[in-house]
């Protein structure tokens, strides 16, 4: 059972909720802009974007696939955000949400690639009011069954959709800000005086998914991904006369995908430009053979 002092919280205006009103209106307004054909790309998160403006890795949360996609995420944002403002007030759920979004879209980045959308927050948040509600007595309750019952068969069903190839799912930031918002969850729980060095937990791990997207990505990433974000790079080497460093970014490419037949052609192309012509015939020869398999497939 949920204890008077929180009952009392959600009891309140539902315009109190200042925060979790404030994203859902930046997360509606700019995917429907989106939608419509707005060009919005200096806030989307990419390969080139990702060092050069480092503020995607926040903003790019707040795009969304298409309009199913916006719906769920900012209802169930709207569900379990204001629990969290009632309780822990305004601004350190601002705090949390800003870690959150930081954390799981760079893990995502990290093991996987660019995505957008709220997901990684919102299991954040159900991460953070699970792990509250397990080990903090006066937190009893904070999680309906039925959402729990809901994210839990989405987060496995997502799963089975990404990998029949079904839809395109960013799992890595529903799974890595579920991580985060149990770790919140379980060191702001108990005693003050008894917390210690938990409360250092949620701000570390997520200092270590932003490291791990920022250096981490290549010795960590080997998804088709990756391997079609280093082509792009190669390809747009090669149009710039850098062929030799286009010949690598291909080579980088076919290592992560060995059957990437594009990738084959145009490293031929590079080294015919470089003068080496036999090594150049034997990748257009490979280039070949993978596209008569997949016309035979």
């Amino acid at each position: 059972m949920v204890s008077d002092p929180i009952l009392r919280a959600l009891n309140r205006h539902p315009l109190d909720a200042r925060a979790t009103i404030t994203l859902i209106v930046l997360g509606g307004t700019l995917s429907l802009m989106a939608f419509q054909g707005a060009d919005l790309e200096v806030l989307l998160l990419n390969e080139r974007s990702w060092k050069q403006r480092p503020w995607t890795v926040l903003t790019s949360v707040l795009f969304h696939g298409n309009a199913m996609h916006l719906g769920f995420n900012l209802l169930v944002l709207w569900q379990l955000g204001r629990v969290v403002e009632a309780i822990w007030g305004t601004w350190r759920t601002v705090l949390f949400l800003l870690f959150l979004a930081a954390g799981s879209n760079s893990a995502q980045w990290a093991l996987s690639g660019p995505s957008v959308g709220l997901s990684g927050v919102v299991y954040g948040l159900f991460g953070l009011l699970w792990a509250a509600s397990r080990w903090h007595p006066d937190k009893l309750g904070l999680l309906n069954p039925s959402v729990t019952r809901m994210l839990v068969g989405w987060f496995f069903l997502c799963i089975v959709l990404t990998e029949t190839g079904t839809l395109r799912i960013a799992n890595v930031a529903h799974g890595s800000g579920a991580l985060l918002g149990a770790a919140l969850g379980w060191s702001i729980s108990g005693p003050r005086d008894r917390r210690g060095w938990r409360w250092l937990l949620f701000p570390g791990m997520t200092l270590l998914f932003v490291l791990a997207g920022q250096f981490g990505r290549p010795y960590l990433n080997f998804t088709e991904s990756r391997a079609r974000e280093i082509f792009a790079i190669g390809y747009n080497q090669e149009i710039a006369g850098q062929n030799q460093a286009a010949l690598e970014s291909f080579i980088e490419a076919i290592q992560i995908l060995p059957d990437f037949e594009e990738a084959w052609w145009n490293r031929g192309v590079c080294l015919q430009k470089l003068g080496r012509s036999e090594e150049a015939e034997e990748c257009f020869q490979r280039s070949r053979e993978l596209g008569h398999k997949a016309e035979g497939e």
